[in-house]
């Protein structure tokens, strides 16, 4: 999505990619014409820009509606379709359709870590964290977001999550996570540093305090721990 009107508030579609649960494929992958001057590219999170529009008119790619941009799509979805995404209520938004059959990642996220805490949360867990959590893998880490990488990393996470599913409790790697994210729900101070984005304040302060502790811990090899050893939990908490 990209801004329209005054200050680039109002959100458009400005572009389109599905790709084949089953098979892999990317199926559409095109950039819409918002219809009225953009006046914020949002490039951080839409990963787009100018250039990337005269890119995607040069290869033909470049549609002239919303309306165009949904009947590109409705080429491989029915009625029947299942449709996965992320937070796919804001796409759908953007493409002025509802739809029946959806599996929609965050929601199955948040609804994991409700059944194991006891109750309702109001936590939405990012595409980015829970890629970095149960894929161990980076997304999003460049000038924007890239919608085919996040349209693919969708699709890597249902996966994984079906896939573990079937394993047994003890083996089972998503019922893992949940239950550690229901325990930050409950202890939000004990919340992993690491699954911070890099730069995050808290993250920032747990690394100076981490280079401070192993200066001092390299200074204390030598004999027993001297009196300015410190406890890196209580530097930081």
């Amino acid at each position: 999505m990209v801004g329209v009107g005054a200050g680039g508030k109002e959100s458009v579609l400005a572009q389109l990619v599905a790709v084949d649960v089953m098979t892999g494929d990317t199926v559409v992958d095109v950039c819409i014409q918002p219809g009225r001057p953009v006046t914020d590219w949002r490039t951080a999170f839409s990963g787009l820009t100018e250039r990337s529009f005269r890119r995607y008119a040069r290869r033909k790619k470049l549609l002239g509606s919303v309306q165009e941009a949904r009947e590109e799509l409705f080429k491989y979805v029915d009625a029947s379709t299942v449709l996965v995404g992320h937070a796919v209520d804001n796409d759908l938004g953007v493409l002025e359709m509802d739809h029946d059959f959806i599996l929609d990642t965050q929601l199955v996220a948040k609804l994991a870590v409700e059944e194991v805490h006891g109750g309702e949360i109001t936590v939405l867990y990012k595409l980015r964290t829970m890629c970095l959590d149960l894929l161990h893998r980076w997304i999003q880490i460049g000038p924007g977001h890239d919608c085919t990488e996040d349209t693919f990393a969708t699709r890597e996470l249902l996966l994984f999550i079906d896939e573990q599913m079937r394993e047994a409790e003890e083996d089972n790697l998503w019922l893992d996570w949940a239950w550690d994210r229901a325990w930050e729900v409950s202890h939000p101070e004990d919340i992993d540093v690491w699954r911070l984005k890099p730069g995050h304040p808290r993250r920032l302060q747990y690394e100076a305090a981490l280079d401070k502790y192993q200066a001092r811990a390299h200074l204390d090899t030598l004999g027993t721990p001297g009196p300015n050893a410190i406890s890196i939990t209580q530097e930081v908490w």
